[in-house]
């Protein structure tokens, strides 16, 4: 939960990404094509993928190096 928006770009990407997601599920058409419900939850989860994952700049581990 710490590296939630910590990131502007990676949380965009995954907020853009899941609400696309949603929008697919609920019907609602997202340009001229429609997308099926697996790949919509799919979509979703991505962008929460996205929202909880590790900015790039940043190591694994707590031990200072």
């Amino acid at each position: 939960m710490k590296n939630l928006m910590t990131n502007w770009k990676t949380s965009l990407g995954g907020l853009l990404t899941a609400a696309l997601g949603v929008a697919a599920l609920l019907g609602i058409k997202v340009g001229d094509s429609s997308i099926d419900p697996t790949t919509a939850l799919g979509m979703i989860t991505g962008g929460l993928g996205l929202l909880f994952a590790k900015d790039g700049n940043v190591t694994g581990g707590t031990v200072r190096q």
